[in-house]
């Protein structure tokens, strides 16, 4: 067979060739934008049966991160529903299949299994703000620690968000571990939210003697204090006491200073009961001194202990 080739029929070949070419490079430059845009997922269905036509029931559940504004188009057969104890939608149908056949449903969605870039420098704004009344405090030192622990998880996302699966599953499986990341780093802020509420308490009127918090414990401590020294005092006084009383006894029997002793059995006899009296008076005075002595130490104690554990990590 002869093919006889026309110099003009060639140019307008070559011209819709041209056109062709550029149509589908078009086509193609489209369906990839809106493959960055949306997800689609492929559901296989298949006849088990090689010997007979049998219609395929069809429940396929969509990521639970999908809702119902997220569906962008569902293959005809199908129908969108919603499972309310498992807070899912899924498309459900049947197709009627000849032995050993098999039919791919498509549904496609919106992309939601990334986390905006947008998102993720307000967040770093947010604690790079919240840092700035932490500076020069008390609180400065526990602020950076969560503010690296944030930058360390946003960053971290964006690293791997920029090397995309091409794998719809794959992506999903990213998409869920980047999100505990998100959540991490938004308990964060909010730990730093806290920490600058306290720090700009602390700058107010209780500022002086270092916050609210502190002002607290040390009001408890200067209460325990003095409930202390209360109970010290008393027992100085009835220690005092028993002093003053032992002076008037020994002043009585006639052994104060100015006294002199008057010899005789009548005498002698009263001043040997007044010195039993005097050493039952010393024993009290000495239990009582020590019962003082170790109050004092025991609060002391408490006292340190509870300064100890307010003060140490």
């Amino acid at each position: 067979m002869t093919i006889i080739f026309n110099p003009k029929l060639n140019k307008w070949l070559i011209f819709i060739l041209i056109l062709i070419t550029l149509a589908n490079f078009n086509i193609a430059k489209v369906r990839k934008v809106n493959a960055e845009e949306s997800v689609v997922l492929n559901i296989l269905v298949i006849n088990p049966s090689i010997y007979t036509a049998q219609t395929i029931t069809i429940k396929q559940y969509l990521p639970k991160e999908v809702r119902v504004e997220h569906i962008i188009k569902v293959d005809e057969g199908l129908r969108i529903k919603y499972d309310a104890n498992s807070d899912s939608y899924f498309v459900s149908g049947g197709i009627l299949l000849g032995p050993g056949k098999s039919h791919s449903f498509t549904v496609e969605i919106k992309d939601v299994f990334k986390i905006s870039e947008e998102e993720i420098i307000d967040l770093k704004k947010q604690a790079e703000t919240l840092m700035a009344p932490l500076r020069k405090t008390s609180y400065f030192a526990q602020g950076a620690i969560l503010k690296s622990e944030i930058d360390a998880k946003l960053d971290g996302i964006l690293r791997r968000q920029a090397d995309k699966p091409a794998n719809v599953q794959d992506r999903i499986s990213l998409f869920r571990e980047t999100q505990k990341d998100l959540d991490t780093a938004k308990n964060n802020i909010k730990s730093l939210k806290d920490l600058a509420t306290q720090a700009s308490g602390a700058s107010g009127i209780w500022g002086i003697i270092g916050g609210v918090q502190t002002f607290a414990t040390w009001g408890l401590v200067i209460g325990i204090l003095a409930g202390f020294l209360l109970l010290a005092a008393i027992i100085f006084a009835m220690w005092r006491h028993q002093m003053v009383l032992a002076a008037a006894m020994m002043e009585k029997a006639g052994l104060g200073p100015d006294k002199e002793e008057i010899p005789g059995p009548k005498i002698m006899d009263a001043t040997s009961s007044s010195i039993d009296g005097q050493d039952e008076i010393f024993q009290k005075i000495r239990f009582w001194k020590k019962i003082f002595i170790f109050i004092v130490i025991l609060g002391t104690i408490i006292i340190f202990g509870f300064l100890l554990i307010k003060i140490l990590p």
